[in-house]
């Protein structure tokens, strides 16, 4: 350390002089340098701090006039001055330096001053090769140490070969690759996402009214609940008892056949002795096989602080899907509402990553996706970087007049022709197709578009018919939907 001691006033004294020697260096670097922080010595601080005031009192040349005219009114100052030789002194040295070395004096002097604080924060630099390194060098040496330290010990990071070990291969024997099926509502979705897999998201779009929240429940939370799996309901717009109203209509009609209770109906409070009788008979199924599964959160901000610690606790409580419904910034009129969006998106990621979880979080539509008939990532609001934490992104929309059977923009609804031994194939091998109709005086048919599927093929289009009066989803097939943008 003795060495560093020594070149300490050399270096400082390069600087400062090259400085006197061109002043515009203290335009250029009075704003890095500080003259208690960047310079040790004495000697350093009183030149440093002297040529500082002189060029902001407007002088253009540091010579002897200069400095006899700064310490007319200064007589404690001129005797420091006087003592350090003056102008001789100060003559000297800007004859020795080279203003062409001026860059390597100043990296010399970030160095060193680096060197400073990394001792005072505990750092061991014996064994640091300084000689042959500038200060970009000493920072990515330090840089690279950390890293590698915290990037081992780090459990957020994870490295290892792809070797095929017999660990790996139990988890495909036992189907580990997948996740939890939402088969028994979407059977023909299921089977191209592979269910819904932990330590991944999932993001339904859609336009407001289209059906995100309603789709989301009832055709992928429910069949998890129908497993025993447990699941969690974040929301900021509807509270519980919207949420009670579409799982009680559900199971009228699922489990009873029962029609006559819409949600409509159920909210009104006319209700006939039947409906009553029948409604405690789903008041019983629903408090043993799926109340117990169903944790609900009302949030009553947009706060992304706040939903990570619901989300936490849930995860805690052994719970491994989570609906959050909304998905939003949390000032939609801040300009960089697109900025947050993607933020909120990789933090929501992040989460389920490290808790193992499965988040899935509805989404509006852009506006200028009003129109669009064929719905990709492009069309969530906010930014489609968003969507690229996600592994799949699902978007939906209604069927439209015009979509319909022998309409210009026919969506041709079809599925895959069963035989006896499975799936019929023509003479090319490929899986023959048979047509189907849309009911037009079905209350509602649904286009869900695969848009991102991160575990096998996407841009596919599924057909749903939905009963908003009751909820229910049901998946009927396929279908080929045109990119041209309605009028």
């Amino acid at each position: 350390m003795g060495e560093i001691v020594q070149n300490r006033k050399i270096i400082e004294a390069n600087v400062v002089f090259c400085m006197y020697k061109n002043i515009d260096l203290f335009k250029d670097y009075g704003n890095k340098l500080d003259i208690f922080k960047s310079f040790e010595l004495e000697e350093s601080q009183f030149y440093y701090s002297i040529g500082l005031n002189l060029v902001k009192q407007g002088f253009k040349v540091l010579d002897e006039v200069a400095l006899e005219s700064y310490f007319t009114d200064k007589p404690s100052s001129k005797e420091i001055y006087l003592e350090y030789g003056g102008w001789n002194i100060i003559k000297e040295m800007i004859n020795i330096v080279e203003l062409k070395n001026f860059e390597k004096y100043y990296d010399d002097l970030t160095k060193y001053n680096i060197i400073k604080e990394l001792e005072s924060k505990g750092f061991d630099i014996k064994n640091v090769p300084l000689n042959t390194m500038n200060s970009s060098q000493l920072y990515d040496y330090y840089d690279y140490l950390i890293n590698d330290i915290f990037v081992k010990s780090n459990t957020e990071n994870k490295i290892e070969t792809l070797e095929i070990t017999d660990e790996y291969l139990e988890s495909r024997y036992n189907g580990e690759g997948l996740g939890a099926s939402i088969g028994s509502s979407s059977p023909r979705l299921n089977y191209d996402i592979g269910g819904l897999r932990t330590r991944n998201v999932v993001i339904v779009g859609g336009s407001s009214g289209a059906g995100k929240s309603s789709f989301s429940f009832e055709a992928m939370i429910i069949p998890l609940v129908k497993q025993g799996i447990g699941t969690g309901i974040i929301s900021n717009e509807q509270d519980a008892h919207q949420f009670r109203d579409i799982l009680l209509t559900a199971v009228l009609v699922n489990q009873f056949k029962y029609y006559k209770v819409t949600r409509k109906k159920l909210q009104s409070g006319n209700l006939s002795t039947e409906d009553k009788v029948v409604i405690k008979k789903a008041q019983s199924i629903i408090n043993e096989k799926y109340a117990p599964y169903i944790t609900f959160v009302k949030m009553f901000n947009y706060n992304i602080e706040e939903t990570n610690k619901v989300i936490k606790k849930l995860s805690r409580e052994g719970i491994s899907h989570i609906l959050y419904d909304t998905m939003k910034a949390e000032d939609s009129m801040n300009a960089n509402f697109s900025g947050q969006m993607v933020e909120v998106s990789k933090t929501l990621f992040t989460l389920a990553d490290k808790l193992d979880i499965c988040i899935i979080w509805t989404q509006q539509a852009s506006l200028h996706s009003l129109n669009s008939r064929y719905l990709s990532m492009i069309n969530l609001a906010g930014s489609k970087q968003v969507s690229e934490v996600a592994a799949q992104v699902i978007m939906l929309r209604p069927v439209w007049d015009d979509e319909y059977t022998n309409e210009k923009y026919d969506v041709t609804p079809y599925n895959y022709k069963k035989g006896e031994n499975g799936y019929v194939k023509d003479e090319n091998k490929h899986t023959v197709k048979e047509l189907f109709e849309l009911d037009k005086d079905q209350p509602r048919n649904i286009l869900i578009f695969l848009a991102k599927n991160r575990f096998g093929e996407a841009d596919k289009v599924f057909t749903y018919l939905q009963n908003a009066l009751y909820n229910t989803w049901k998946e009927t097939g396929f279908a080929n939907v045109s990119h041209i943008t309605r009028n």
